[in-house]
């Protein structure tokens, strides 16, 4: 149920604030990654920011599935993931807030 209202409030989010990179490091890690960042270089894994794991990760992904932005995958994805954990965070804030009312009212 949470990862259903997760997907579909990233979509909302998504549909209504298009993503846009805030600052130029995005643009140069995905231009590496992708191999446009330098002309005649191929894509590559050591990217500014990402570990190299996770920047040839994104290489291969890239190189399966062409069409895909690896980079904005994964910055998307990381996205998600922590929207997911705060709304778990928050549905057992508001349970527990919810069963500690409960007994309240229930004792004399």
């Amino acid at each position: 149920m949470s990862s259903v209202l997760v997907v579909c409030a990233m979509a909302a989010l998504w549909a209504s604030i298009p993503p846009a990179y805030d600052t130029n490091d995005d643009v140069t890690i995905r231009g590496v990654l992708e191999g446009t960042r330098v002309p005649g270089q191929p894509p590559t894994g050591f990217a500014l920011l990402p570990h190299a794991a996770l920047g040839w990760a994104l290489v291969a992904i890239r190189d399966v599935w062409p069409s895909v932005y690896a980079w904005d995958l994964a910055v998307t994805g990381a996205l998600a993931w922590g929207f997911a954990v705060f709304l778990t965070l928050v549905w057992a804030l508001l349970v527990r807030a919810r069963c500690c009312v409960s007994r309240r009212l229930r004792s004399p």
